[in-house]
């Protein structure tokens, strides 16, 4: 299952088990990983005047195959560590996610349009100059 998790406002810090890896991002940045990782997180910016705010995304494996296939996107080289990245958020990827949160104010249309979005999500990571953790 792929994660995706974006700052809108604030920062958060991501740490990787026991390597003591940590990940910081912020607004206008995003975490993605394809794996399951012993993964602890902390909100490390916020206040009372600005809260932290961040959305995250699963997208599921069939769906990441299925796009694969059917576009024959090269896989790209395996990150350190692998399946877990921090890129910064492109106006391409951003546009499909502020589209999908605002079905949470269209409830009947979120099964119709949600699944095409998310799509929409992931053909951005592959396509771009984001790193995609694939395994």
């Amino acid at each position: 299952m792929f994660h995706v998790k974006v700052v809108a406002q604030g920062a958060k810090r991501v740490v990787l088990g026991n390597q003591v890896l940590v990940f910081d991002y912020a607004a206008g940045q995003y975490l993605i990983f394809s794996v399951d990782l012993p993964l602890s997180g902390s909100v490390v910016q916020a206040s009372a005047t600005e809260p932290f705010l961040g959305f995250g995304l699963k997208l599921k494996p069939d769906v990441v195959a299925a796009l694969l296939l059917e576009t024959s996107a090269p896989r790209k080289a395996k990150t350190e560590p692998p399946g877990i990245a921090v890129s910064d958020l492109t106006d391409d990827l951003l546009d499909p996610i502020v589209r999908l949160l605002r079905l949470l104010d269209r409830p009947k249309d979120i099964a119709v349009l949600a699944p095409a979005i998310e799509r929409e999500i992931l053909w951005h990571n592959l396509r771009e100059r984001q790193r995609l953790p694939l395994l």
